[in-house]
């Protein structure tokens, strides 16, 4: 590769954490309007960037939704 290609893939790397930060900070926002039933699928997405990003670990499958 190239060394433009590289710094290309960082800058694009860095824009996609960020606005990938951003929408988080949206979600969990939209988590406290939601009633509590419909928290899980919050909690999977948090948890799945958790793992794909810090832990570098594949993502997580979608759990069904539980009776609370």
């Amino acid at each position: 590769m190239k060394e433009i290609d590289v710094e290309e893939i960082i800058n694009m790397n860095y824009r996609v954490l960020t606005l990938l930060g951003m929408v988080t900070s949206l979600l969990i926002d939209c988590k406290n309007s939601k009633p509590r039933s419909e928290h899980y699928k919050f909690d999977w997405f948090l948890d799945a960037l958790n793992a794909v990003v810090y832990q570098k670990q594949p993502i997580p499958p979608l759990p069904e939704k539980t009776l609370l």
